[in-house]
């Protein structure tokens, strides 16, 4: 929906339906949240000149360039956002520990815990994203680095529920639960 709302710059719901095939409720909902969120404005448009039927206009004032996540009433949907941190902290550091990582993707408003960092490292790790530059030993925990060839684009690989690692730079599932046999 985004992309269609980005290409179009002013449309109404019906626009966006067509152009992202998804229902009409959806979008209506997602524009909602991004007029109340600031990413819009809307007018009433007249559909028949004798008749009392309007339309909603919609016009974008605020570009972005990730994909706006908001709710019905314009807050932000902050899951997820720990994935991201992490992943902007993981190409700035470069080489890392788990405490490191969490310390540099942690803010005020979004803390990533030790857990955390840890589980996401695990993952990427499986996945081939990271490779173990230094083993634990006792009181020194591991030493992980990004490889170069895996920054495959802004977004942060995720964590799914099947316990798989999609890339949404790729949109593939890079690491299968099932591989996990093969000693990543």
């Amino acid at each position: 929906m985004w992309q269609a709302i980005m290409k179009l710059e002013t449309f109404t719901i019906k626009d966006i339906s067509r152009l992202s095939v998804i229902e009409p409720t959806t979008v209506e909902d997602y524009l909602r949240g991004l007029v109340n969120a600031g990413y819009l404005t809307v007018e009433k448009e007249r559909i028949h000149p004798d008749r009392n039927h309007f339309r909603n206009r919609y016009h974008l004032i605020r570009r972005a360039l990730e994909t706006p996540r908001v709710r019905k009433d314009g807050s932000e949907i902050m899951a997820g956002r720990g994935n991201e941190q992490l992943w902007r902290s993981m190409k700035m550091l470069g080489s890392f520990t788990k405490h490191e990582l969490a310390l540099a993707a942690s803010t005020d408003i979004a803390p990533i815990r030790l857990e955390t960092a840890k589980t996401y490292i695990r993952y990427l790790h499986r996945a081939g994203y990271l490779h173990l530059t230094k083993p634990s030993k006792p009181r020194h925990p591991a030493i992980y680095t990004l490889l170069k060839s895996k920054i495959t684009g802004p977004r942060a690989p995720k964590i799914q529920k099947k316990k798989q690692v999609f890339d949404p730079n790729l949109n593939a599932v890079v690491w299968p639960r099932e591989a996990d046999h093969e000693g990543r």
